[in-house]
């Protein structure tokens, strides 16, 4: 897993028996449902060795909403384990300003994940599609 690192999110099948989330059968050694609530194997230990690593089920990419939240919740992850989520050139929009506002550098990687996934929670779909813009721009300029 440790060549994972590199990985800012990962796109899950559902119900596969390695890369479903929440959505796999489990099933006793003679067949009988225990449960219709387990993880892949794959999931289950990308999870462990990252557990804040943004992951999405591929039918919730067909809902604008969900596909807009999981490609910001995959940007800041990116930027807060780049340590540029705070760069001149992303604080120089309001939009963004706001939402990083009282997310303190000295936080945690955790910490600032945890803070920023819990706006983005909280945004409209259109506020979320106009930070998108922003963050596109951003990464073109790199």
């Amino acid at each position: 897993m440790a060549g994972l690192s590199f990985l800012s999110g990962f796109d899950l099948v559902t119900r596969s028996p390695s890369c479903g989330l929440n959505t796999v059968p489990i099933k006793s050694p003679r067949g009988r449902p225990l449960s219709k609530n387990g993880s892949g194997l794959f999931v289950i230990n990308l999870r462990e060795h990252f557990p804040d690593l943004p992951v999405i089920e591929e039918p919730d990419l067909s809902d604008h909403y969900d596909l807009s939240l999981s490609q910001l919740r995959v940007i800041f992850y990116y930027l807060i384990r780049q340590g540029t989520v705070f760069s001149k050139e992303l604080l120089a929009h309001q939009m963004y300003r706001d939402l990083v506002h009282n997310v303190e550098q000295n936080y945690s990687i955790k910490k600032q994940i945890m803070a920023l996934n819990k706006r983005l929670n909280e945004m409209e779909e259109s506020k979320m599609r106009d930070l998108l813009v922003i963050l596109r721009e951003h990464q073109c300029d790199d």
